[in-house]
């Protein structure tokens, strides 16, 4: 895939969001828990690649001075995924528990490209 290629990129952040959608539907934390491991990989992995993806649009809408991804409302789907990164965390029962390594590791990835550096 070509990550210089907005349509493309706009289409793989659609799926991730459709996927991080389907899990928010899940209203209970101890269900969501109890959801199967391979669930939850699947969501982890669908959020890494959703974060990355966010990073590479907003790049490259810099870099070629066209105007913030109109379709769709990209500080609620930054809500979103912090929703979905603090759940991980949420449901962890320790420090060395796989959602608590889901919380650290994504929660790394997002501050390092999409998180808005703090105005002084």
């Amino acid at each position: 895939m070509n990550f210089n290629n907005l349509k493309e990129l706009t289409e793989l952040r659609k799926h991730a969001l459709a996927i991080l959608y389907l899990i928010d539907s899940v209203n209970d934390d101890s269900y969501f828990a109890f959801l199967s491991d391979q669930i939850h990989m699947m969501v982890f992995y669908a959020t890494d690649i959703l974060i990355s993806t966010m990073s590479a649009i907003n790049k490259l809408e810099k870099e070629s001075h066209v105007s913030p991804s109109e379709t769709l409302d990209n500080s609620q789907v930054n809500r979103d995924i912090l929703n979905l990164i603090f759940r991980f965390r949420t449901v962890a029962t320790t420090k060395n528990d796989t959602f608590y390594k889901y919380y650290s590791i994504l929660e790394r990835n997002y501050d390092s490209k999409l998180r808005e550096p703090a105005v002084l």
